[in-house]
């Protein structure tokens, strides 16, 4: 297989395999982010994800199942058999909004049909890089269109063999292509010393040269690896960890090989306690030590750590295990949400999913939640800054207190305001769940008015905002519909103005793009002459386009001048979708 595989399917069979080459063929043939195969599942109408590439699966899960009458870029592939295309957030919001709203992040995606005798076998889907417009990835959509019609031939083959072409398990989920974890780099063990008993993983005993007929073995056989020198020392570092108290570093010792770090925990300390005068069983990892990066990283005051593209923890700083409040042993080779639980709660997964598929760090805070009893930062309180920062191969993170003069950059996302905000607040405050709390939020708005209403309690307070207008389209003029926030009259001279004007706010419903503006100097030169209500300040212009058809515009003011991170004028472009739809709702009925 091209990558490496991930989860409960380790020995997948020969249409998984079949379907995994040819996913993560998809992803080299378009520089894509991830990419996934859909099969039609033994439910009627129900499509299910079959092999995910470049992801995590836990932070795809809500789009697992699909069914195939949904309006969604997959479904319409499958069910009509033609190939979508969206280049762009902007294009997912006027064709697929519900699904840009789900991902408001600035990819494109392409979803190409598998052909099969009597319609679609599945569909294979790529998520790229943004493009500014659809003629940009006609090329890689040709590619993968080739890649679907030899996938067709090769399926054919298994049908033809009576192989069952359904799938109705959770999705096989693979390492891109070249960008697996060093093999053996990360080895872990274990010693229970009321029985005397080692055992050790293929990459401990590859690091550790550890025979494979000796284990499971007595601990002789474990410091036995080591430099004879080091053989006793290493036996009662083993021993201390066995009376509760394991050494509070990691531990370098040498082998034939080179330098190793070993490190030892125990593993139920912080769950149950032996029976009186009973050992504690050692847990314990061994690293190659010979990177510089890494011992460089070790002297940083910030924590540093790094996850691969299936949220695997390849690389932890003891600073950042200080922090993260878990020993390096409980967390180093296991993915993110299981070595460190509370950072794979929702709010947090969201920002990773922004980080896994878009080019830009992402920066958020977040409220750390130890166990009981667990170790605490002693110069820092509750709240961590984090920021993520992606590659091709791994994401590098770096995890600071909050309430310390060394903050992280300034985030998309308000800062909790205190640490006593609960840990819902801090989820409400997150850019990517406003789409959500939006969509929820028009369920109720059967009129315009009542649209209007809701995105200025909704969308103002969660970007900072105090200006609102929106225009609606009649007649190829437009009306507005709703304001808050501008001076008494100057939104009149504006009142009913023709699609042929040059104002920002005509331009971006005609041109279907968002315009931003930092500062009012700048909407100034980019408009000469336009009338102005404040001399400080921001301003963005949202189309409001639903089902491919302009309703209007909405205009954003803010009061003092600021810049739009990459992940705010995504989200906000998917807003904007949302509440064209509800405007469209509102004049139907």
């Amino acid at each position: 297989m091209t990558g490496s595989v991930e989860g409960r399917n380790a020995e997948p069979g020969r249409l998984a395999t079949l379907l995994a080459d040819a996913a993560a063929e998809a992803i080299r043939a378009t520089d894509g982010r991830a990419a996934g195969i859909y099969l039609p599942s033994g439910a009627p109408g129900v499509l299910r994800l079959a092999v995910l590439v470049g992801l995590p699966g836990r932070l795809y899960r809500p789009w697992w199942r699909l069914h195939a009458h949904r309006r969604f870029p997959v479904a319409d592939a499958y069910r009509l058999g033609v190939q979508v295309v969206l280049p762009n957030v902007t294009e997912a919001m006027r064709r697929y909004p519900q699904f840009a709203a789900g991902l408001p992040f600035p990819v494109g995606t392409i979803c190409v049909p598998v052909p099969g005798k009597e319609g679609p076998y599945g569909v294979l889907t790529v998520l790229r890089p943004a493009a500014s417009d659809a003629t940009e990835v006609l090329a890689e959509r040709d590619r993968l269109a080739e890649l679907a019609e030899d996938l067709r031939v090769a399926v054919r083959r298994l049908e033809e063999d009576g192989e069952s072409l359904v799938w109705d398990d959770e999705p096989l989920c693979i390492r891109p292509p070249g960008t697996r974890l060093t093999p053996g780099r990360i080895g872990r063990f274990t010693w229970d010393p009321a029985t005397d008993v080692v055992t050790a993983d293929d990459a401990a005993r590859a690091l550790l040269r550890l025979p494979a007929e000796g284990l499971p073995g007595p601990a002789a056989t474990l410091t036995g690896a080591v430099a004879p020198g080091e053989a006793d020392r290493f036996l009662e570092l083993l021993c201390q960890a066995s009376r509760g108290g394991p050494p509070p570093a990691p531990v370098h010792l040498h082998t034939p090989d080179g330098t190793r770090l070993v490190e030892l925990w125990n593993p139920d300390v912080t769950d149950r306690r032996p029976a009186v005068g009973a050992p504690y069983p050692v847990g314990g990892i061994v690293l190659d030590a010979a990177s510089m990066a890494d011992a460089a990283a070790d002297q940083l005051p910030q924590g540093v750590f790094c996850l691969d593209r299936l949220g695997l923890i390849g690389y932890a700083n003891p600073r950042a295990a200080e922090l993260l409040g878990e020993p390096r042993a409980r967390f180093l080779g296991r993915p993110l949400w299981e070595g460190v639980p509370w950072l794979g709660e929702t709010a947090c997964e969201d920002h990773l999913r922004a980080a896994l598929l878009s080019p830009d760090p992402v920066h958020f805070h977040v409220r750390r939640s130890g166990r009981e009893g667990g170790p605490h930062d002693r110069n820092g309180g509750d709240w961590l800054a984090v920021s993520v920062h992606p590659g091709p191969d791994i994401l590098t993170c770096t995890v600071t207190p909050a309430n310390r003069g060394t903050e992280a950059p300034a985030a998309p996302a308000p800062a909790p305001a205190s640490a006593d905000a609960s840990d819902a607040e801090v989820a409400a405050t997150s850019l990517v769940h406003r789409p959500i709390v939006l969509a929820i939020a028009l369920t109720e708005a059967a009129t315009a008015r009542q649209v209007s209403a809701v995105v200025m309690q909704e969308l103002l307070p969660a970007f900072g905002g105090r200006r609102l207008a929106i225009y609606l389209l009649q007649e190829r003029h437009l009306y507005l519909a709703w304001e808050t926030g501008f001076p008494p009259g100057f939104l009149a001279p504006f009142e009913g103005v023709s699609l042929s004007a040059r104002l920002p706010g005509v331009e971006t419903l005609t041109t279907g793009q968002p315009l931003f503006f930092d500062s009012m100097q700048a909407l100034s030169d980019a408009y000469p002459g336009i009338p102005l209500d404040a001399t400080e300040g921001a301003r963005a212009f949202l189309p409001l386009i639903a089902s491919g058809r302009p309703f209007g515009s909405c205009i954003l003011g803010f009061d003092r001048p600021r810049s739009f991170s990459t992940e705010e004028r995504t989200v906000l472009t998917a807003l904007a979708g949302l509440i064209a739809h509800a405007m469209e709702k509102a004049q139907r009925y």
